[in-house]
């Protein structure tokens, strides 16, 4: 069957726009969409070896500053290694210090068996302390900022039932308190370890 020219054109026509619609449908859109996903890909990859690259020029710097915090803060933080009762000693004239700063009273004192915890030596200290409020809060501003640092493990106050109870000497009245209180030194190394 032969079609005449008009039908023919319009046919060959409309393969044409068929073939087309079907290659840009099935080929050139997924390429194109591969080539977008491709670009973006990139673009990440790049914005993270920059980032990677920004990491890799700061860590000198990075290395240089936890050197200088290793070597002297944790010497600022911690108590000097020496033979046990000297780092008691050491604690005890401190914390005396700061109950005399802090307008308190110490009652007593007693040193704690020192201890090993994960290394380091842990010296330990048990307070029985007069104080007014402003004392204590004033005491424990001072313990928690002091250096070598100590930490306060337990704590308990005692307030005065009615007002016979004893004056503190900023006129308010006294709590009993007890403290028990704790500071580390770094590991002995073998020559601390035979020093007299």
């Amino acid at each position: 069957m032969m079609l005449s020219p008009p039908v023919s054109r319009l046919v060959a026509v409309s393969l044409l726009f068929a073939t087309g619609w079907f290659v840009v449908s099935f080929v050139a859109m997924p390429l194109i969409d591969q080539i977008q996903v491709d670009r973006e890909s990139i673009a990440h990859s790049r914005l993270l070896l920059a980032r990677y690259k920004q990491l890799e020029d700061g860590l000198p710097d990075v290395q240089k500053a936890l050197d200088e915090l290793d070597s002297t803060s944790n010497d600022r933080a911690l108590l000097a290694t020496a033979p046990p009762a000297v780092m008691s000693a050491s604690l005890q004239q401190t914390t005396q210090g700061l109950v005399a700063a802090a307008g308190a009273t110490l009652r007593s004192s007693r040193t704690l068996p020192p201890t090993t915890e994960n290394g380091f030596h842990r010296v330990g200290l048990n307070l029985d302390v007069a104080a007014s409020t402003m004392a204590l809060t004033s005491l424990l501003h001072s313990v928690a900022a002091a250096e070598p640092v100590i930490l306060v493990e337990h704590m308990v106050v005692e307030v005065p039932e009615n007002d016979t109870a004893a004056k503190a000497p900023d006129g308010q009245p006294a709590l009993g308190v007890s403290l028990r209180l704790a500071s580390y030194a770094r590991p002995s190394t073998p020559t601390t370890e035979s020093q007299p």
